[in-house]
């Protein structure tokens, strides 16, 4: 399931533009911002649970409440900072 959100991709930007060569190769190809429902389950499993959510899915507006910074170590990853956005009003 795609995201379509103006912000989101300002605040990319500004990642990117600070982090510059600290970010990887792959951080830095096309983007596409997406919600991950499975990762890694067996492809029956994970066409099974995309028929049911997409039959059932009605797009609608999300709230982000911060960002996640983690280190990938070669298989496992590690949260390095959780980083909480400012509440709106």
């Amino acid at each position: 399931m795609s995201i379509a959100s103006d912000e989101l991709e300002q605040l990319r930007q500004k990642l990117k533009d600070t982090m510059g060569d600290g970010l990887s190769r792959q951080d830095t190809q096309r983007w596409s911002p997406h919600v991950t429902i499975q990762n890694k389950a067996p492809p029956e499993t994970a066409r099974n649970s995309f028929k049911l959510l997409d039959s059932e899915f009605t797009p609608h507006d999300g709230e982000t409440l911060g960002l996640q910074i983690w280190e990938y170590l070669g298989g496992p990853w590690r949260l390095i900072s959780r980083l909480r956005f400012a509440a709106s009003e």
